[in-house]
């Protein structure tokens, strides 16, 4: 498996032992994103999720965390991007991102999920597109170490109508991935691929010809930040090849 990012990078600063991370926010709307995605169709029963059979109705993506030493963990999630409301949309329908340790897997059981985080309604208008924070409650500590962990995450929402939903901005294609954001509350690695079809699986369309890490955010005592439009957070970065 081959992970973005060819143009972006990380700045690394060892970790101590005991260090924790506790949370990652990964901003999945980077400047220049112009592909709209439209998110309805998954039902929920009991518990469970029927997902969509119009793959192009979620988008997954998944993520690796080491650490350059020592260890650390994570026990929160957030996931930053673009929406707007579509037509008729309930006022009880939520857009959801779903958290998953291990790799991409193409119809994931919710109730194996680590965490669910989403957002209301009330933080969308239906006239056009703002700047969207899915967050949710904390969830048991996952662990990172020298040794890479697998995580993958699924944005998605509720309902199965034509006009309810949401219409979002969302990395899409290899440029736009490449420079998917993470945010951790202490210096981490990470790497970024892309289930463009939602078949479960990275194709080599969907990868990087390089092994170099996702853009990183790290805490701001530690790299001068930039605001940008929607009120996201990029890092002044330079370049970094593993």
């Amino acid at each position: 498996m081959i992970r973005c990012c060819a143009a972006a990078v990380t700045l690394m600063i060892g970790i101590g032992h005991g260090a924790f991370a506790d949370l990652i926010t990964m901003n999945v709307d980077p400047v220049g994103t112009t592909s709209n995605q439209t998110l309805f169709g998954t039902v929920l029963s009991s518990g469970s999720a029927t997902w969509p059979a119009t793959r192009s109705q979620f988008r997954d993506y998944q993520f690796e965390l080491l650490t350059a030493s020592g260890s650390t963990t994570f026990d929160q999630f957030a996931v930053q991007l673009s929406g707007q409301l579509r037509q008729s949309t309930p006022g009880d329908n939520l857009l959801r991102a779903t958290l998953w340790a291990g790799p991409i897997v193409s119809n994931p059981i919710l109730a194996d999920a680590l965490v669910t985080v989403s957002t209301p309604n009330s933080a969308m208008t239906s006239s056009g597109y703002s700047s969207v924070l899915l967050a949710g409650s904390s969830f048991a500590p996952q662990p990172i170490s020298s040794t890479a962990s697998i995580f993958f995450f699924r944005i998605w929402a509720e309902g199965n109508g034509q006009n309810n939903g949401y219409q979002t901005k969302m990395a899409a294609t290899l440029g736009e991935y490449q420079n998917v954001t993470m945010a951790p509350s202490a210096t981490i690695d990470a790497f970024v691929d892309y289930d463009s079809n939602g078949d479960g699986t990275i194709d080599a369309v969907e990868q990087s010809s390089t092994r170099d890490s996702i853009a990183e955010v790290p805490e701001p005592s530690t790299v001068a930040l930039v605001m940008i439009g929607g009120g996201s957070l990029v890092a002044l970065r330079g370049r970094r090849r593993r």
